[in-house]
């Protein structure tokens, strides 16, 4: 299987901290993905990342379901 790296970046008018407590839980992932992804976790969200974690879901694209696994390098 081929591994493929998307990196993003974005800036956001809220205070860091904030963000960072938004982001490090893992089920908010669902809250800024699109409603028509229809995000569907494969195995349970850990309660809160960390370098390291593994996170597995499920995206619809097109209409059909593209597995998903988030490989947290940083934290």
């Amino acid at each position: 299987m081929v591994d493929h790296v998307l990196e993003r970046r974005v800036w956001l008018p809220r205070p860091r901290a904030e963000v960072f407590a938004f982001f490090a839980d893992a089920r908010n992932l669902a809250l800024v993905n699109s409603p028509t992804g229809r995000l569907r976790w494969l195995t349970p969200p850990p309660p809160t990342l960390a370098a390291g974690a593994v996170i597995d879901f499920s995206i619809r694209a097109g209409g059909l379901p593209l597995p998903w696994r988030v490989f947290v390098r940083e934290f």
